[in-house]
Order: C-alpha cells, then structure tokens, then sequence
C-alpha cells in the first residue's frame, strides 16, 4: 500500500513537472482583439495562463482550495439544484377541468375540421370560398374549384382576410370622438348602441345625407341602401381607390351601357394588352390568370400575347413579345392597329372614321417598331378574328386620353368581331360603379355645406386620395360624419361616430359578381364582439326614424 502510494504521488509529481516544461506556444499575431494581445506584453500572457482556472470543469489541481468554483463545489450546486427543482415540481396547481358539449352537435367532432362554402369581394374581384373551420372557429381560406369564375384560385387578399377576424386592433363596440372644431385633436370614448342610434337619428332626420362606400357586390345589400335612400332622401356616391370608370365612359360611348364588361381570355387566341396588368392587378386578375392558362396548355394551339406597355409589370413579363411605350403613345397604338386592320377588313368605314385614324397611318415609326413587326401583330388580329381580344386600363392608362383609349379599343374589337365572343358587354359586371368623377362632385358639395350627414362605409379616402383632392379640408365642414367599419383607420379617426361592423366571417349575404352568377355568403362564427352588420344598422335607423 504504501509503495503504491508513492508511486502514486511520484506520477503527479512528474506530470505537474511536465506540464511546467511544456514549450511555449507560438500564437499567429494576425489576429488580435487588444494592443497588449498584439504586442503580447507580460500582463497578457499572465492573463492568459489563469483565463479558464475560474470554470468549474477543469482539473482539479493542489491548488484547488484557493479557487472559488471547482468541479465538487459544481456538482454540489447541481445536485441542490436538481433537488429544489423536483421539489417545486411537487406544489398542486389550480386545477381546470375541459368541459365538454352537454349536447354536442351533430356536426361537430372533436379534432376534427368542417369545411363551409362561402363568398369574399375586395371591392374588384370575387371569390367563391372554402373555409376551414374547427369547433367552431375558422382557421383557414381556400378558393372553391366548384365555382365557376375562380375554380378553386385565389388571391393573397381574400386569404389573409381571416386574420382581421382575430385581430387584436380591431373595434370591439361603437364609438363616438370627441373632436374639436377644427378637428385637430380627438378622445375616442365607448358608447353604446341605443345612444348612438338616437343620436345619429337625430342628425339623419335633418337631411342632405351621403352615403360613400366602396362597389357593392351583394344585391341584398344594394337594396337595402337604395330602401334607405328613399326613406331620407339619401344620394350613394360609390368610389374605389382603384375604379375603373374610363372603362365604363368608354362602354357608355361605343354602345350605351355604362358598365365594366366581361373578358374571356381563354377563348382568344391572339391578346394585344395595352398598359392592362390583366395577370397582375386589372379588374380580376386571378380569374384572368386561369382563363389565360387554359390557352396555353397546349403547345399546338397556345394562345399569343403581345403587350405595349409603360410599365413592367406581370403580364408584360409574361408576353410572347412586348414593346416598351410611353402612357402619351397609348392611343397612337391602338389608332395604328385600326389603320393596318381597315386595310385589310371589309368593314365599311366612313369618312370620319377615315380621317381620324389617317394621321396614324405611320403608327409603327412614331413607336420607334420596325414596320414589318407591326404590320405582323395586325395580321395575326385579323387573321384571328373573332377569336382575338384587345385590352386596355389601368393607373397607367388614366391620362387626359383615357376616354378616347376606350373607344378606339371598342371599336378595334367591334372591326375584328370579338364583341359578343372575347368580350361580352351584355354580360357585364354590373357591381363595378365606382367612379372618381362622382365623388369629385361629393367633394365640392361637401365644401359647399350642402353635406350634413355623410356616412362612409368601409372606404378610406383620407388615406387613399392625395391631399390635393381636398378631402380632408372638405371632410371639416359636414356637421355630423359616422364610419361603418371595424378599424380605427384614417378616415375613422375624423369622424363623429364609428358604428363598428361585422367582420365579413360573421355576417349573412350574397355576391353577384358576374350578371346572373349569384353566391350565398355565410358565417363561419358567432359575433365575437359588441358589433352589428352595415345592412342592420341601416334598417335600424329607418325603423327609429320612423317611430
């Protein structure tokens, strides 16, 4: 035993002794994070040595009493540690108990989902949906292939939508601002219903009431805002940030009827789009896509698209050929196309046809084109007639222009037969109304005082009108504005009174959104909060009005 233990301590001995003779380590001066590394000064190499001689895992040496931290005291901590920990483990929690259905649905299984057909519309374009839902609560959106204008597509839009369900900055009951009278500062404060009703009764029994709202796409709901324009005397100016009204003026001139026709993308087999993202955000873009697809899934009879664009956007990437323009040349292409197509139709042109579209006869070089490239593009219309579609709109097109643009792609489309094929005016959207030209008039008005009570329904032009449209300055001189709607926006803020909507997952209705095409709207859930759909709370104030 004890020649061992010598032994032993003989072993640490020299290994200590070899540890103190180990030859210095030659360090790469390359790097360095202080001077006294860079010029390894005395201090720096002392630190360096007793760097890691604090960490409770290194080996444990004969001085290890001076050291604060070594290995046993680690494992003694660890082990306190360990034992505290069980024992918190062990303090009773409150206990909560699921409760479940006293009468379960019969529709409703635990853990698993139901799938509800519904409608969504984003003020341009429609939906046919599926919506997920889990014991009640949606949870998530997806188009309805069984519909038939987005068969099964749909937009990033209508799937985000269900997150305004849920969304913590959303209104939870009516409110009233307390503004001054300059409207420069404001405290919201909550109310309840039969207040504001009686309030703002009172200032609808006073008259020159506006109502300012987005396209309306339900039917139930146009007629419920036209049974309330009757019984106040009310005007409904519709506005959409992105209106389509030159497209309408251009109907109303070619054949009489101001509405936004319907495309059909899939039966062309030549498109010209001039300056319309018809793929990206024109009208009904996801619709487009699919019907513009389905032109395209076979190589022998794939359809062609040509764009003249001032801006690239999806569809001009998407173009078999595309020409840079400028928004001012829109017209010139349009004109010349006519001028290569006259030449080659039978269409009877008269004199004044004929002397509007002589100064384009050279269309090709005022577009900087080779003349050939566009004469090509205009026999591929013609030899495609009636099976070709030309399509023009957009902000780009929205110049001093746009409403001749209208008409001369009517009537290239008329000359090349489409009308009836490719464009379908009688079958018409006829939910698109919006229009910047009336709610021009509804600004002047308002600066008139000719407005006392203007509501505004889900439509936020403080934020989407520029500050020369005069809105806000306009906004200042209505006695009494009331906002529908479940957001404390922009618009929101400056007015008198909020009746807070629905959210669209809450609420009965329908869609129209092409003529004849009729869609049910369906809740997915119960009312969540202090809230009360837009078509109630107008018949609400007709029913009291009337007492």
């Amino acid at each position: 035993m004890t020649t061992h233990s010598h032994d032993h301590n003989q072993e640490l001995q020299d290994k200590k002794n070899n540890n103190n003779n180990k030859p210095a380590i030659q360090r790469d001066r390359t790097y360095w994070k202080s001077f006294d590394d860079l010029n390894d000064t005395p201090e720096f190499n002392q630190a360096l040595q007793t760097e890691f001689m604090s960490s409770p895992l290194r080996e444990e040496t004969e001085n290890e009493g001076q050291d604060k931290w070594a290995r046993r005291e680690f494992l003694k901590l660890m082990g306190a540690s360990l034992a505290l920990t069980t024992a918190a483990g062990c303090i009773r929690r409150p206990v909560q108990k699921i409760v479940p259905y006293v009468k379960q649905p019969e529709d409703v299984t635990i853990g698993m989902s139901n799938w509800y057909t519904s409608t969504y519309f984003d003020g341009q374009e429609g939906f046919g949906l599926l919506v997920k839902s889990r014991e009640g609560r949606p949870v998530h959106i997806q188009g309805n292939p069984e519909h038939p204008l987005n068969k099964g597509a749909i937009s990033s839009r209508a799937q985000a939508s269900l997150l305004g369900l849920y969304d913590p900055e959303r209104l939870q009951g009516p409110k009233r601002n307390l503004l001054n009278e300059k409207r420069t500062n404001k405290e919201t404060i909550a109310v309840n219903w039969e207040s504001l009703d009686n309030k703002i009764v009172e200032e609808l029994k006073k008259g020159s009431i506006y109502l300012l709202s987005g396209n309306i796409s339900s039917p139930a709901t146009q007629a419920v805002i036209d049974d309330f324009g009757k019984a106040f005397g009310s005007q409904h100016i519709v506005w959409e940030p992105l209106a389509n009204d030159e497209v309408m003026l251009g109907q109303l001139a070619s054949y009489g009827n101001a509405a936004v026709p319907s495309y059909r993308f899939d039966k062309a087999q030549t498109i010209v789009s001039i300056d319309a993202d018809f793929l990206g955000s024109w009208l009904t873009p996801v619709a487009f896509t699919r019907q513009f697809s389905a032109g395209r899934k076979k190589i022998e009879t794939m359809n062609r698209l040509i764009s003249f664009d001032s801006t690239y956007s999806l569809t001009a990437a998407n173009a078999d050929m595309r020409f840079k323009i400028k928004p001012s040349q829109q017209l010139t292409v349009v004109m010349g196309l006519i001028s290569e197509v006259l030449g080659r139709s039978s269409y009877a042109a008269n004199e004044s046809v004929k002397s509007a579209v002589a100064p384009f006869k050279n269309a090709a070089e005022q577009l900087k084109i080779p003349s050939d490239v566009f004469k090509k593009i205009a026999d591929e219309l013609f030899k495609n007639a009636g099976e070709s579609l030309v399509v023009a709109g957009g902000l780009q097109t929205k110049t001093e222009d746009s409403h001749q643009l209208q008409i001369a792609v009517n009537f290239l489309n008329t000359i090349l037969g489409n009308e009836g094929k490719t464009v379908l005016s009688q079958k018409a959207n006829n939910r698109l109304t919006a229009d910047y030209n009336k709610l021009q008039l509804l600004i002047n008005d308002m600066k008139d005082k000719k407005v006392k009570t203007l509501i505004i329904y889900r439509s936020n032009p403080l934020y989407a009108l520029s500050e020369n449209a005069g809105f806000a300055e306009a906004l200042k001189k209505v006695e009494t504005v009331v906002y529908i709607g479940d957001k404390m926006d922009e618009t929101a803020k400056l007015c008198h009174y909020v009746a807070t909507d629905n959210h669209a997952l809450e609420t009965w209705g329908d869609a129209e959104f092409a003529q004849g095409v009729y869609s049910v709207h369906q809740p997915l859930i119960r009312t969540m909060y202090d809230t009360r759909s837009f078509q109630l709370t107008l018949m609400t104030w007709a029913y009291l009005a009337n007492l």
